[in-house]
């Protein structure tokens, strides 16, 4: 067998073993985010077999591929299912993303911070040892122009009733006029002192412009309320908010959950820089998170967007972000879906039968490329067998001595006397000559 074939055979029972005992799933191909705002490219993976390190994690970029973050997990723990945890690793950006991006080893999803409208595109996962990879197609959206608010302002004034002209009612024809006695002692019963005129604002109307101009200031956007995780992997709650004045520091953050409420996490936002549009960034904040929640959840200051990572059946709920000094709560509801299971006969023990029935279809196919592989040796070995003693019949014939055709027959003459007997010799008076002549061929 020529060492290329035994090569390529070796090559492909290695392969096949590596990939069946290991699963990558991708909850979304494609994501949607917006510009300034964080978005998480959702990626997950399990071991169905002992798993070996180092190994390698790969996120690339667009065509020609741009690298973004390598890193190498050096050891990890199995949980529930063989999904890893508790794992050590060392990460690597790349200049072009640098402070941008960040990977999560214990299931490969990768978080984009601050995109930009360039980040549009494919994103592809690698796994180097594996050879296994997966792409996530992100599009990232403008963020849209608010509205400005001299025309909601200017048409609450005109329904202000002192600086209104009061319109007639038209009166219909054959209608009785009220008589003024009625109606003059009503006008003299309005008190006069607190809107001499019809032209004062009243206490009430003070507090409502203080607080519709402080909120108009200030803009709130969820672009999804609605978001759906799996167990054990990362969500990201999205959350944006701009300034459309100078904004006054600092700024209250919270978090809250489910009922009754749950404080998560809390954040004070220092000083921030605006960006285009109003965007804030390079944000100085401190961030408080709850006892319950301190490892599982991170707050970005610059779009006030919540990560949850290491997700639980028992997140699934409302969510509530709140805004303290502007008064601006938005909600987001978490679904949170248990990793699918392939369906079995029963319920009871699937995850166990279907483990051994991975492992059963692992061996058997790992049996039958063992088998094909000796099969092909057999062969080969029996054709160079074949291929030896053809050679050496031919190199035998090669050495026999060549015999001409025409010197084929050789005729032999036997010169005997008739009568010459050595045991009774008679005395002949002549003796008689017989000629024989014996043909020989040789074959």
């Amino acid at each position: 067998m020529s060492p290329q074939s035994c090569a390529v055979v070796c090559l492909t029972l290695m392969l096949a073993g590596r990939n069946l005992g290991f699963l990558v799933e991708i909850p979304q191909d494609a994501v949607n985010g917006t510009v300034g705002q964080s978005v998480l490219l959702p990626v997950s993976y399990t071991f169905n077999s002992s798993p070996r390190f180092p190994m390698s994690i790969k996120w690339t970029f667009g065509h020609p591929l741009q690298r973004i973050i390598s890193c190498v997990v050096l050891n990890c723990s199995l949980g529930a299912g063989g999904a890893p945890k508790n794992c050590s690793t060392k990460c690597y950006p790349y200049a072009s993303h640098s402070g941008r991006v960040e990977l999560f080893p214990e299931n490969a999803s990768l978080l984009l911070r601050d995109l930009r409208l360039s980040d549009s595109g494919v994103y592809n996962v690698s796994f180097v040892q594996q050879q296994q990879s997966r792409h996530i197609t992100l599009t990232v959206l403008q963020q849209p122009v608010p509205t400005g608010p001299s025309s909601e302002v200017c048409r609450w004034h005109r329904k202000e009733p002192g600086l209104a002209r009061p319109q007639r009612t038209p009166r219909r024809r054959g209608a009785e006029r009220e008589p003024p006695t009625s109606s003059r002692p009503r006008r003299a019963q309005q008190p006069q002192a607190m809107c001499p005129g019809r032209r004062c604002w009243g206490l009430g109307s003070l507090l409502l412009l203080l607080l519709l101009g402080r909120n108009l200031g200030f803009l709130v956007e969820i672009p999804q309320d609605a978001v759906s995780g799996t167990v054990g992997q990362s969500v990201l709650l999205p959350v944006s908010y701009t300034f459309n004045s100078s904004p006054r520091f600092p700024v209250a953050i919270k978090w809250m959950f489910g009922h009754p409420s749950q404080v998560i996490i809390i954040g004070t936002l220092l000083d921030c820089s605006l960006g285009a549009g109003g965007a804030p960034k390079n944000c100085t904040a401190k961030c408080f998170p709850s006892a319950s929640r301190s490892r599982r959840v991170e707050l970005f200051p610059e779009n006030a967007s919540l990560l949850l990572q290491d997700l639980k059946l028992s997140d699934s709920g409302v969510y509530n972000v709140s805004f303290v000094q502007q008064q601006q709560s938005r909600h987001i509801t978490l679904t949170v879906l248990q990793q699918p299971v392939p369906t079995g006969p029963s319920s009871e023990g699937t995850s166990n039968q279907d483990h051994t029935h991975n492992y059963i279809i692992g061996a058997c196919s790992l049996i039958f490329l063992l088998l094909l592989f000796l099969v092909f040796c057999v062969w080969r070995l029996v054709q160079q067998k074949k291929r030896r003693i053809v050679k050496q019949q031919q190199a035998l014939n090669t050495q026999e001595p060549h015999v001409d055709n025409t010197a084929a027959r050789e005729v032999m003459t036997i010169y005997s006397r008739v009568g010459d007997s050595f045991e009774h010799p008679e005395l002949r008076a002549s003796p008689q000559v017989i000629y024989s002549s014996i043909t020989s061929l040789d074959s």
